[in-house]
Formats: structure tokens, C-alpha cells, sequence
């Protein structure tokens, strides 16, 4: 069996912050970035995890996931978070990637759709 973190001890989670200094027509720009690392009291402890303390009420967090909300160290905390960046960028390239596609083979291939006849326009204004 695993040896758990206490209760009374933490655990730890970093987490990031964007702070808007100006908005120009919808768009934010010079947002500054601040890092903070949150320490979470161990209420109590389970077969599987541990309670923690989380706003005002608690949390329950799984010890051995491989994602888990809360770690037993900071550094431990950091590997997380560093993971979780790591796949919220995966994620935007991708997003970026098909974007940029789409872009290139708009003047390449565009869809002319017929438009509705009137028929159609009053069966489906009917129905």
C-alpha cells in the first residue's frame, strides 16, 4: 500500500492567472501572466485519496491518477502543471493548424450552395 499524506498536512496545485491591462474593439492585449502555487489542507484520508480543503468546502482529490487536482509536493505540483501546459498548447496549435488550413483552401475550393426556392421556403416556413 501506498503511504499517504497525513491529515493536517497539504497538498499543492499551481495554477495561472491573466490579468487585462486594455481591450481594444473585443481584444485584450498586454495581459500579464501571474503564477500562483494554492496549498490545500488534508481534511482526511481514503483507500483512494484524501478530502481536501477547497473555498470554503472541501474537495476530493485521487492520490494515484495520473491527473489529479492536487499533488503531495510542490514540486510534484509543478510536473502537473507544466503537463497541463504542455497539452492546453497541443491543443491550440491543433486548433491553429486547422484554422490555417481552412484559410489557405478557402481560395481554392468554395461551396456554392443553391439557394432555397420559394416552394421549398414556404414548406419549410409552414411546417
Amino acid at each position: 500500500m501506498r503511504e499517504c499524506t497525513p491529515v493536517g498536512e497539504y497538498l499543492y496545485r499551481i495554477h495561472d492567472t491573466y490579468s487585462e491591462i486594455g481591450k481594444a474593439s473585443g481584444y485584450t492585449y498586454n495581459a500579464e501572466s501571474q503564477t500562483y502555487c494554492y496549498r490545500y489542507k488534508v481534511l482526511w484520508v481514503t483507500d483512494c485519496g484524501a478530502w481536501i480543503a477547497r473555498d470554503g468546502g472541501k474537495r476530493f482529490v485521487l492520490l494515484d491518477a495520473y491527473k489529479k487536482f492536487a499533488c503531495e509536493t510542490i514540486e510534484l505540483a509543478v510536473t502537473s502543471f507544466k503537463a497541463r501546459k504542455e497539452r492546453q498548447l497541443r491543443i491550440l496549435r491543433a486548433q491553429i493548424n486547422r484554422i490555417t488550413d481552412a484559410k489557405e483552401s478557402v481560395d481554392a475550393v468554395i461551396h456554392v450552395r443553391e439557394q432555397p426556392t420559394k416552394e421549398l421556403t414556404n414548406i419549410l416556413t409552414l411546417g
